[in-house]
């Protein structure tokens, strides 16, 4: 046990934890379960079959300890609807950080996403534009979360939040594009030549 402590603990401060650990009287015990001493509370360790990464097992795993604990309570044994029940440790606080972020990139988008349109609209002035405009995007979202729903089975929603922050990219060009094409021409080549010269199959000389 020595030899393989060794790299890891050269100077050997597991030893002294175990043996402060050796010395602290252990926790009263009630049914082979730790209790306080008063008997109030009790304390039950639980170790998942998943590993602690797998965030979606966690979040079943605490609504199954949930739903029993629920169980517990709605039984006609005395008292039991006064118990309460906190869970704590890794897998918890990754799922509660998991509902926040995932609340906070839906909340975001939302907000970004009618800030977007309504400058764009601004900008404009016209419906048919803003709608060509925000074609790449609406249909790059679509097509997105059907491919990863085909193939996965769910989005999830800090997924999708930050999926269609990334692909706004791609309403750039149709920015760029409606925007230049109602400038004033500069030179005898009117709107129209401008839109050829600059065009998809274009762009890059443009």
């Amino acid at each position: 046990m020595l030899k393989s402590l060794l790299p890891n603990d050269p100077t050997g401060e597991m030893l002294h934890i175990i043996d402060q650990l050796e010395r602290t009287p252990s926790p009263p015990t009630s049914e082979g379960v730790w209790v306080s001493p008063g008997g109030a509370r009790a304390l039950m360790v639980a170790q998942t079959a998943a590993g602690g990464s797998d965030t979606d097992a966690q979040e079943r795993a605490i609504e199954a300890v949930r739903a029993a604990f629920a169980e517990v309570r709605e039984s006609p044994a005395g008292g039991a609807k006064a118990l309460q029940l906190k869970l704590s440790g890794p897998g918890v606080f990754a799922v509660g950080a998991r509902a926040k972020i995932e609340r906070a990139a839906v909340r975001l988008s939302i907000a970004s996403s009618i800030l977007v349109v309504t400058l764009l609209f601004a900008v404009y002035r016209s419906w048919a534009a803003l709608a060509l405009g925000l074609a790449p995007v609406a249909s790059g979202a679509v097509i997105g979360i059907a491919a990863v729903a085909l193939g996965f089975g769910a989005v999830h929603g800090i997924t999708l939040g930050f999926g269609i922050t990334l692909i706004g990219e791609s309403v750039d060009y149709s920015i760029y594009f409606f925007v230049q094409s109602r400038r004033l021409p500069q030179n005898e080549a009117g709107a129209s030549d401008w839109q050829r010269a600059c065009g998809p199959r274009s762009v890059w000389g443009c």
